[in-house]
């Protein structure tokens, strides 16, 4: 049995649907006692630090395992980023390589390709009145026998054999300074140019 603050007494049935324990309202014991205002104070704040802690509790969890979504969405991220990039220096690589072996064999059908080649690289030092052709051995011939598609004299131009140098690669000195027309430097300007491109 349960007692209602004005001592009548209840079926402790009733009793249970009561007004629910307030800190305005006392609070009765299991055998009707009606406990003291301190006690009841005491549980409730017991209530709410349990409360309090529970919701922090829930709150770090959550925050843990967002932080941990996020550390491992990083993560796929940057190995896709990564790839990705390992995929375009693969395909830069073999576009460049596929430039080379077609200068390569383009020179090997057509000879005189070669000195196209080199009118195109004398044409950027205009004004030279002397200049020296550095090539490979494999194209000193074929230069030499066009000494005269220079538009200079044929005295003012002289072919070097230089072994170091790759078909298709040359190095020109004038009397007004040097020119590299290697295929490598050229191969690599247009690496970084296909990989800008790629990018874009």
């Amino acid at each position: 049995m349960a007692y209602l603050p004005r001592g009548r007494v209840i079926p402790e049935s009733a009793a249970r649907m009561a007004t629910p324990l307030t800190r305005a309202t006392p609070a009765l014991a299991r055998r009707g006692r009606v406990l003291p205002p301190d006690l009841v104070e005491a549980h409730l704040n017991a209530a709410e630090v349990t409360e309090r802690a529970r919701a922090r509790a829930y709150h770090e969890a959550r925050a843990h395992v967002e932080t941990e979504l996020a550390a491992h969405y990083l993560a796929l991220r940057l190995r896709q980023e990564q790839q990705a990039e390992a995929d375009l220096d693969r395909t830069v690589a073999l576009a460049v390589l596929l430039a080379e072996r077609l200068i390569g064999a383009t020179l090997r059908v057509d000879r005189h390709r070669i000195v196209q080649m080199a009118q195109a690289a004398l044409a950027e030092t205009r004004g030279a009145r002397k200049v020296i052709i550095e090539a490979s051995p494999l194209d000193v011939e074929e230069l030499q026998s066009n000494l005269s598609a220079f538009g200079l004299p044929p005295e003012c131009v002289e072919v070097h054999a230089n072994p170091e140098l790759a078909s298709g690669s040359l190095s020109l000195q004038t009397d007004l300074g040097s020119l590299d027309a290697r295929l490598s430097p050229q191969l690599e300007r247009l690496a970084v140019a296909l990989r800008d491109a790629l990018r874009e």
